[in-house]
This record gives structure tokens, C-alpha cells and sequence, in this order.
């Protein structure tokens, strides 16, 4: 069996789970004993990095059955601070969280991605932030985020109930 085939099964919840990853789990427990010192760096690099895509491409999460359905998944659709209240239990904020103003957003929870745009009125324009989240195959976030300045520029409602920029 290969270990894609093991951490499969782990996935679809066959029984012995545990025991399907304990090959993958002898495979780094073997390199790390091979080898020692930064010599066994790049060959622990490499076989984290193949074991990361197996699994990724198996579809297999960590944890046992419960841990995993007691995760809550990262919501990517919030909008405002008081609609983030809603949807996040344990949020905490210091200050005006609404202080940008969302111009648009896009995400999507399967595909685990999130785009957005906001803009912050000061004086003589606008600051704006843009930010893009991708769900890495580890399942953690990988997170980009631009900062400009537009000058002349004030944040007007558009004609879908939303925001634009406007000079």
C-alpha cells in the first residue's frame, strides 16, 4: 500500500486510521535517525516536503475523528466588524475595526481563498489596502497585503449597494 493509499483510507475514516500513518510517521523517524547535524537538514526538508504533498493530495487531516469535527473552518466572508461578531465567537477588537471601509470582496470557502479591497478617507485622499488569502495544502493561510495611497480620491456609494472610489 502506498502512503497515499493509507493516509485515503485515514481520510475516508477507515478503521485503524493511526496505524495507516504509522509508516509515514516511521519514514521521518528513519531519516532523522540516518543522519545527523545540518547534513540531515536538506534530506529532512525533502521528505517533509513529499510527505506534505501526499497528504495534501490524500486529503488527510490531522487529529483523530472528534478533533477534526470540533475545528471550525476560517471565515473568509466577513464584511464588517459587527457582522464578524456573528460569525467568530472568540473576537476580540482594540480601537474602530470598521475604520477601512470595504469597497469589495470575493472568497471562497471550498476553493479556501479570500480577496478584498478597503479604503481609509484621510485629508487629501485615500489610503488603500488590498488583501488576497490562500489556503495552503497544509491547510494554514498564506496571507499578501498591499498599501497605497490614491491623492483626490473620497469613497462614494456605487450602484450595487456597495463603495467606490471616486475623484
Amino acid at each position: 500500500m502506498t502512503d497515499a493509499d493509507a493516509l485515503s483510507k485515514a481520510a475516508a475514516g477507515d478503521v485503524g486510521e493511526t496505524a495507516q500513518m504509522e509508516p509515514v510517521t516511521e519514514k521521518i523517524e528513519a531519516a532523522k535517525a540516518s543522519f545527523e547535524g545540518e547534513a540531515a537538514e536538506p534530506m529532512l526538508k525533502e521528505e517533509r516536503g513529499h510527505l506534505s504533498e501526499t497528504i495534501w493530495r490524500a486529503g488527510w487531516e490531522p487529529g483523530t475523528k472528534t478533533e477534526r469535527a470540533a475545528r471550525v473552518e476560517k471565515t473568509l466572508h466577513n464584511s464588517t466588524v459587527s457582522g464578524a461578531h456573528d460569525n467568530v465567537s472568540d473576537l476580540l477588537v482594540v480601537g474602530n475595526g470598521d475604520m477601512f471601509r470595504l469597497l469589495c470582496k470575493a472568497s471562497s470557502l471550498s476553493e479556501g481563498w479570500m480577496k478584498s479591497t478597503k479604503a481609509l478617507e484621510v485629508a487629501s485622499g485615500c489610503l488603500v489596502q488590498v488583501t488576497t488569502q490562500q489556503r495552503n495544502p497544509d491547510g494554514s493561510y498564506a496571507v499578501a497585503e498591499a498599501l497605497a495611497f490614491i491623492p483626490g480620491v473620497r469613497v462614494v456609494p456605487d450602484e450595487n449597494d456597495g463603495r467606490k472610489l471616486k475623484r
